[in-house]
Order: structure tokens, then sequence, then C-alpha cells
């Protein structure tokens, strides 16, 4: 089979990060809590779940059309690693 006539086969992932969920208060304590865990991420608070569902909204859209075997991280940045809170500043 030539490659022109093969099926289409596109795998695309996306890596989340924290995102405050319906849920979230079970683990992370109150309102104040969630916003303290925000405050470790780069861009200062946790994800909506609309802003994950964003991104899973455009890779299945035509707009990803040339989108192949990609990773997309949606992590706000990322998380610091918890050494960091514990560091003394010399």
């Amino acid at each position: 089979m030539s490659p022109a006539s093969a099926p289409v086969a596109i795998g695309e992932a996306t890596t989340v990060g924290l995102v405050v969920t319906e849920q979230a208060h079970l683990f992370y304590g109150d309102d104040e809590g969630i916003a303290a865990v925000g405050a470790t991420v780069p861009l200062g608070r946790m994800a909506d779940v609309s802003e994950v569902a964003d991104v899973c909204v455009f890779l299945a859209s035509p707009l990803a059309r040339y989108v192949s075997g990609a990773e997309v991280l949606v992590h706000g940045g990322g998380e610091l690693p918890a050494y960091l809170g514990a560091a003394k500043p010399t």
C-alpha cells in the first residue's frame, strides 16, 4: 500500500497539570488552599476545566489539521519542585 492510500493515523496527547474541578476541595481544602496550591504554578493559578477542554477541542478541530504526533502541555508552566519552598536563600 502506498503512503498516499494508507489510512491516516494521527496521535495527539495532552499532558495536564493542576486543574480545579468540582472535587478539588476534597484534595486541596477550601478556596484558600486551592489558591495556595495554585500559587506554586508559574502562571499563579490552577487551570480551569474549560481551559483543558479548549486545547482538546483545538486538537480535534480542522485548525490542527497539520498537527501530527504532538504532545501539548497544559500545565501553566509546570509545577515548581517542592524543594524550592524549603530552600534557604544564601
